[in-house]
């Protein structure tokens, strides 16, 4: 900053003994003091000192610097008014405002960030960035089908999760978050060491005592998010906008979802139902309505075929797994109950036809007999179609699905 007026060594070398001051040396003497009126200072006895603001702008009434020698630009400007609202203002020598009390009303802005290593009283409604992220973060529902493989495992979800903030407008464009499915995630980052996990149609791997944070961007649109990964034991942030998908719980093999939902390992949830990877249920629809998550029992994606097949209980006569009967079947003669068929017969002389037989069935069969010594074998008139035959009871066909 440029000083152009003169200092005390410099006026008092005008008024040293036999020196004739000039009019300029007491002109420079005047200049040099602080006038009342054309200065806007003013000091009475026992009253502060009084300083009148300027009136460009937002009428700055005092500028700070830390060197005149040095400085170009005050470090601090202290002003009666901010955006046309009258109150004080502190702002910085760029022309910033970091910190307004409005007159009318008392309210602080502050544009920065705020600490307070003591305690905090809120009277009012908090309201703001850090609020709209508070009612997201309560509102987290959806994710589809949701599966869990443990500790060091995959943590997938097939639809997106949604934050509900209640608003639109300045924290959030489109009125919510979108946390997309796992498989359409992009790359995300482990907070301690900025490393890249990869994550892929199988889901995200999340160890022991990590958490996955949505990280959104403040004013961006539903999709402006990115994800982090933070673990027990080393120092993290959560800012307001970190928004909790998952967190692992090392104790149990558990991992809790930010929508409130507990997965034990090796489980799913399936629109907020816990489901088991494996179970198997019938369903009633086409195979183009099958739920995500789920397949037809067919003996593909680690499914056991079970097209045309009923299912029995295994763990006595059957082992698990076991596969046997048939559709249809023929009797064999080993499989016919047992049985016999009776004949009556008399005894003539000479050549003749006598007598006849009674078979089981009832019909009457002739027979002859000569005179002659001789033995015959009759046997009973045939008859059936060794046709397979049907031993199911009545069915309807269903889809076996199961959980993938």
């Amino acid at each position: 900053m440029e000083i152009n007026k003169k200092s005390r060594a410099e006026l008092k070398a005008y008024f040293v003994k036999n020196a004739l001051p000039t009019e300029g040396n007491f002109r420079d003497l005047i200049d040099a003091g602080l006038n009342q009126k054309d200065d806007g200072l003013v000091k009475s006895a026992d009253q502060p000192v009084q300083i009148a603001a300027s009136t460009a702008g937002d009428k700055p009434a005092i500028h700070l610097y830390e060197s005149f020698a040095t400085d170009t630009k005050p470090a601090w400007v202290l002003s009666l008014q901010a955006g046309g609202k009258k109150g004080f203002c502190i702002g910085d020598g760029d022309g910033k405002n970091r910190l307004f009390i409005e007159g009318a009303t008392g309210d602080i802005g502050i544009n920065g960030a705020l600490t307070v290593t003591g305690g905090a009283t809120i009277s009012g409604v908090l309201s703001g960035v850090p609020n709209d992220y508070a009612k997201a973060q309560y509102t987290l529902s959806g994710g589809g089908t949701v599966t869990w493989g443990g500790r060091g495992q995959k943590l997938k979800w097939t639809k997106r999760f949604i934050a509900m903030c209640a608003e639109q407008g300045e924290t959030f464009s489109d009125g919510h978050v979108a946390i997309s499915a796992s498989s359409a995630s992009p790359s995300i980052v482990q907070d301690w060491d900025d490393a890249v996990r990869a994550c892929d149609a199988d889901g995200v791997v999340l160890n022991d005592w990590e958490a996955l944070y949505a990280v959104h961007r403040p004013g961006g649109d539903s999709v402006a998010v990115t994800f982090r990964i933070v673990k027990y034991g080393n120092k993290f942030k959560a800012p307001s906008n970190w928004i909790l998908v998952a967190t692992v719980n090392a104790e149990d093999n558990t991992v809790k979802l930010g929508t409130g939902e507990i997965l034990a390992a090796k489980s799913a949830i399936f629109k907020g139902a816990l489901v088991p990877t494996g179970t198997i249920v019938m369903w009633s629809g086409a195979a183009a309505t099958i739920p995500d998550g789920w397949a037809i029992c067919d003996g593909a994606n680690g499914t056991p075929d079970l097209r045309d097949r009923f299912i029995v209980g295994a763990g006595n006569a059957y082992s698990l797994g076991a596969k046997g009967g048939e559709a249809t079947h023929v009797l064999t003669i080993d499989e016919m109950p047992s049985h016999h068929h009776t004949a009556l017969a008399g005894m003539g002389k000479d050549d003749q036809n006598f007598g006849g037989n009674t078979a089981s069935s009832g019909e009457r069969i002739p027979f002859a007999m000569s005179d002659t010594p001789n033995a015959n074998e009759e046997k009973t008139r045939a008859t059936g179609g060794s046709k397979a035959h049907e031993n199911r009871p009545p069915y309807h066909a269903l889809f076996y699905i199961m959980k993938l």
